[in-house]
């Protein structure tokens, strides 16, 4: 799979949402790719997942718009996916407790789980079921912890 390829189908897929809500989707490709071997449907779903969470945490920042980036670039080993946005971030302590079933930083329903973080019930399994498909493809997904979200996605050759 050609990943700017999938990258620009996920623009098209999001952009009418992400203007309803005043935010820009930009997307960054990198020259040069190597391809990936990973099944369409279960990326694109990864993909569309973080961008829908994007969405959500700008809109919690409380301003009026944002952005969300997308950025590919070639790896030593393979490709990495970036996916960032100006939302209010991950704090430290959340970066890898954010990928366990049931925990969230979204307010909404208490998850009843002693994670001390609310579960919003569209996050359930968002989080873990994209780094489980990713990990499955060979390659990683986690967190990084600055100002905004921003989420790593790297994959082998």
């Amino acid at each position: 799979m050609e990943i700017n390829g999938l990258v620009a189908e996920l623009v098209e897929l999001c952009r009418y949402r992400c203007e309803r809500e005043d935010i820009l989707l930009i997307a960054d490709p990198g020259d040069d790719l190597p391809l990936v071997q990973a099944p369409l449907g279960e990326l694109l779903q990864v993909l569309i997942n973080l961008v829908h969470n994007a969405r959500e945490a700008i809109g919690r920042a409380g301003t009026d718009g944002g952005t969300i980036g997308l950025t590919t670039t070639r790896t030593d080993h393979g490709v990495r996916i970036v996916i960032d946005d100006d939302g209010p971030g991950v704090a430290a302590d959340d970066a890898e407790r954010i990928f366990a079933v049931g925990v969230s930083t979204k307010s909404g329903l208490d998850s009843g789980l002693d994670s001390g973080l609310d579960l919003g019930l569209d996050s359930v399994l968002g989080l873990p079921v994209s780094r489980r498909i990713v990990r499955c493809l060979g390659g990683t997904l986690r967190a990084k912890v600055d100002e905004g979200g921003c989420f790593v996605i790297d994959l082998p050759a």
